[in-house]
């Protein structure tokens, strides 16, 4: 990726270096705050994932093109509000989602997966 960032530099003439380079996990659900003074965040660091449910790249790209409008039309102060708006009801939905997510991450796959297995088993069971 930096070698991608060197070509746009280039081509773009933009001077300057990178200063340092992170990575870490992408949140999940909306992040807080979503406008703080004349920033609005987009993406990962506004809009969080929900993995669970397929929705990375869609929530990306919605609060992109809302920050947008709401840039565009001289109301950068309505985003927050249009955006809890437009994702509250899947905030709602997922939180047990993203709780289970976060709980399963801390046990040991190889305890939690026959326990699931188990469940399976039931299922095959209750058809006979």
């Amino acid at each position: 990726m930096k070698e991608k960032l060197e070509e746009f530099k280039k081509e773009q003439s933009i001077k300057g270096e990178v200063n340092y380079i992170v990575g870490g996990n992408i949140p999940c659900g909306v992040q807080r705050p979503l406008k703080y003074k004349n920033i609005l965040f987009v993406g990962d660091a506004g809009i969080g994932t929900l993995a669970f449910i397929g929705q990375g790249i869609y929530r990306a790209l919605i609060s992109g093109d809302v920050a947008g409008r709401c840039i565009a039309f001289g109301y950068p102060n309505k985003y927050p509000r249009i955006i809890y708006r437009y994702f509250m009801k899947y905030e709602v939905l997922s939180k047990p989602l993203i709780f289970y997510g976060i709980f399963f991450n801390y046990i040991n796959c190889k305890r939690i997966l026959p326990f699931i297995d188990s469940f399976k088993m039931l299922s095959k069971i209750s058809h006979i």
